[in-house]
């Protein structure tokens, strides 16, 4: 058969409705939308987990080394991508507020990058000390102001501190910026995602002050409560979800196959009347264009559209899982239309005719 006269009959059949094309394109879109809405929710949740992770800090590490900590080498890993670090100490003086003229509030020096560190989500109003929530609601702080026994403090924010299992020191506490440059306490290292390097980066922030080079230094976390790491890589690679694309082609193969066989009668009778199973199996694919060119134009995008709308993010991954579905949804399906074509041979005409009720 000439190139013509394939894609006439392929056309006559899917205008009629014989090549069930219309069938096709909805059942096979709607496979292919339910692999990616369902593959893109349980990517949802891992992400939803990684900010649980970092949203409590845990992500946070400390080295601690009393007096043995360089705070210039500290703020130097700033310079560093996807790195926030700074440095902190105990201040030599504790501020005593005046509602609370019997206690004093515990108060820490901090260098700017802790400061960006520890109000990551609140921003700074001006300069100043920096309060934590709990001690804030507590304090009489007017405006900008807090009053203490030797006079008015700027407050120059207010950083949340919740109760989620992160260290408790900080609580209810008072952090003041400065740029001292004399050894301080501990260095803060915040990576997103996690890095093996932060404790390499941090190990350098540190001036060891005796024989051991390791025995001094005390690495923790900010907040221990969730695991000493996220693996995000191995719980994406390990997710059950993995297999949608996989399943989502085989699916399209058992549809297309199925409904080639009840083209059977058909099939196996235009090759009773001299038309080759080369032919015919350009015919199956010619039909297959139709549904194919919908599920191209109509179902996966508009997936992946409203995926983009309602899940704001990683736009990558989503396109990532909404190709290799579409991909393997069309490649089942044409491999369902082969072998439909290839089992409906014309020595089967007969028992076709006999079996059809």
């Amino acid at each position: 058969m000439r190139w013509r006269s394939i894609v006439g009959e392929a056309w006559r059949n899917v205008v009629s409705g014989t090549a069930f094309a219309a069938q096709l394109a909805g059942f096979i879109g709607l496979v292919g939308a339910a692999a990616i809405l369902i593959g893109s929710f349980d990517i949802m949740a891992i992400a939803a987990r990684g900010e649980q992770y970092r949203d409590a800090g845990a992500n946070v590490l400390i080295i601690q080394s009393p007096g043995s900590i360089d705070p210039r080498a500290c703020e130097t890993l700033n310079a560093t991508p996807g790195v926030i670090a700074g440095a902190l100490r105990r201040a030599s003086n504790n501020i005593v507020a005046a509602a609370l003229p019997g206690s004093r509030i515990p108060t820490y020096e901090i260098t700017p990058g802790l400061a960006g560190l520890i109000m990551a989500e609140v921003a700074q109003r001006a300069e100043g000390v920096l309060l934590s929530g709990p001690a804030a609601d507590t304090l009489e702080v007017a405006g900008d102001q807090l009053a203490t026994t030797t006079g008015a403090v700027r407050v120059g924010g207010v950083y949340p501190y919740p109760d989620d299992g992160r260290r408790g020191d900080l609580e209810f506490a008072v952090l003041a910026p400065t740029a001292e440059v004399s050894q301080f306490d501990e260095c803060w290292i915040e990576t997103w995602p996690p890095s093996a390097e932060a404790e390499m980066l941090l190990r350098t922030t540190w001036i060891p002050s005796g024989p051991s080079l390791t025995s001094d230094a005390v690495l923790s976390q900010w907040n221990g409560t969730l695991g000493t790491t996220f693996g995000g890589q191995q719980l994406f690679e390990s997710r059950p979800t993995r297999w949608l694309p996989a399943l989502a082609g085989a699916a399209a193969f058992g549809i297309v196959l199925v409904t080639g066989r009840l083209r059977k009668v058909e099939l196996a009778s235009a090759r009773h009347c001299g038309v080759t199973l080369a032919d015919q199996w350009l015919i199956a694919m010619s039909e297959a264009g139709a549904w194919a060119l919908a599920v191209v134009a109509l179902a996966m995008p508009s997936t992946l559209v409203a995926l983009a709308v309602a899940l704001p993010g990683d736009e990558a991954t989503y396109l990532q899982l909404g190709v290799a579905v579409l991909v393997l949804t069309i490649v089942g399906g044409l491999a369902g239309a082969t072998v439909s074509v290839f089992l409906s041979g014309e020595r089967h005409l007969f028992r076709h005719l006999k079996n059809r009720r």
